[in-house]
């Protein structure tokens, strides 16, 4: 069975364009010139999948369509969950993400759009509840509520909502039965009981809304490893691309202003590490190795030109990650684009919502005190666990009232559900 899976983009050889570079009112296109064995096996294929289909800008779908012939006598199969996190337009409005789905394509016609029937998480609580003792019947009843909740969650039609927002597609809805927190330290006892216990560490996670949330947690976990020693591992920056013939702004940003600034996709300027602690990696190195973006490694070695590494998870393996060069816009227009030679790492203790998207976890603390602002955004947060005593959801004390339970802030664009 052929099992090497590819994104979108490296499938059909799309080029990763930054928001900044991207021209308006021109089409996603695919690049598979000069790559006659990629055509040779696009052109082989009988079946295409597409999964976490949803979240994939239509311009990306509307290309391949395009080069691929518009799939004639190929079988396309895409599958996905509708109200999970929609396309992500920077800066982008309502509208803007709903002309990004799918949805939103002169192609969305083509579809026989097949739903699933049968709720087996709730068809399961059922047979349990048959033949349950009275000891289980309260514990049973409550993953049922979870789960029904999480349907009106991504459904957007919880009938305690209140505070609707409908320009905004925002309501407020009361959870009540989920642990609740209001401070960092309960949180870090909640996901981690036992200290900074490695055998946790690939199965566990905070989620937060925005990166900076991120940076927090991770900074913040870190400090609990016992390793004394942090090594800090600077940037070698430098600007690659600029269009200032008189080299005005280019004096003015030195090596040491460039260290300030930061892309999400890209490691800091300052990245600062223990051994023991666990990273993700920032792109894919050697996907035979399971070097990939995203992949969680332990640090084992820190020396003066690699990183020694072991992957997380089944297969792991190690390895040695050199530093590598990133680039990213400035924001100065188009003009000015930074080089960064860093190592492609970021701590990973905790993730953005985004990237949680398609994960299953044991353990979960959802840093809610900024609320969820995207197309389902609670929904994937709440939803990568199974039992809900596994999950734990970080409040703002001033937001919590007597007269609600707590409650979260629930975005649904029901013009993007099936």
């Amino acid at each position: 069975m052929y099992t090497d899976f590819e994104t979108t983009h490296a499938l059909f050889k799309f080029p990763v364009v930054e928001e900044e570079d991207k021209e308006p009112n021109v089409p996603t296109e695919c690049q598979l010139h000069g790559h006659p064995q990629r055509i040779e096996l696009l052109t082989a294929a009988a079946l295409f999948v597409f999964d976490e289909f949803p979240s994939l800008d239509r311009e990306v779908f509307e290309g391949a369509y395009k080069a691929m012939n518009q799939f004639e006598n190929k079988v396309i199969v895409c599958m996905g969950d509708f109200r999970q996190i929609a396309p992500v337009v920077k800066g982008g409005e309502r509208s803007d993400t709903v002309n990004a789905s799918i949805k939103s394509s002169p192609l969305w016609k083509k579809f026989m759009v097949k739903t699933l029937t049968v709720h087996l998480r709730l068809q399961g609580l059922r047979q349990q509840l048959e033949l349950a003792n009275p000891e289980q019947i309260y514990e049973l009843k409550m993953q049922e509520w979870f789960a029904r909740t999480l349907d009106a969650i991504g459904d957007g039609n919880h009938p305690m909502a209140f505070n609707e927002n409908y320009a905004e597609g925002s309501h407020s809805v009361p959870i009540s039965g989920v642990r609740y927190l209001l401070n960092t330290n309960d949180s870090l006892a909640f996901i981690y009981p036992n200290g900074f216990d490695l055998s946790y560490m690939t199965s566990r996670a905070i989620l937060a809304v925005t990166n900076e949330s991120v940076d927090m947690w991770n900074n913040t976990v870190q400090q609990m490893n016992p390793e004394t020693v942090i090594h800090t591992l600077c940037s070698v920056d430098h600007l690659c691309e600029v269009d200032d013939p008189n080299d005005v702004l280019k004096n003015m940003l030195t090596e040491d202003v460039l260290h300030n600034f930061n892309n999400a996709g890209c490691p800091p300027h300052v990245l600062q590490l223990k051994v023991n602690d666990i990273c993700i990696l920032l792109r894919n190195l050697d996907k035979a190795a399971g070097l990939t973006n995203n992949r969680r490694v332990q640090v084992l070695e820190i020396t003066g030109c690699v990183i020694k590494v072991q992957t997380l998870g089944e297969h792991q393996s190690i390895h040695y990650i050199p530093r590598i060069r990133f680039k990213f816009r400035l924001p100065y227009g188009q003009s000015y684009q930074l080089s960064r030679k860093q190592y492609p790492l970021r701590l990973a203790y905790a993730i953005s919502i985004n990237k949680a998207q398609g994960q299953e976890l044991q353990r979960v603390v959802c840093d809610f005190r900024i609320s969820p602002f995207s197309h389902g955004h609670a929904y994937v947060a709440l939803t990568r666990v199974r039992h809900y005593s596994h999950i734990a959801i970080l409040y703002d004390p001033n937001s919590l009232t007597q007269t609600h339970d707590p409650s979260i802030t629930n975005v649904v664009y029901h013009e993007l559900l099936l």
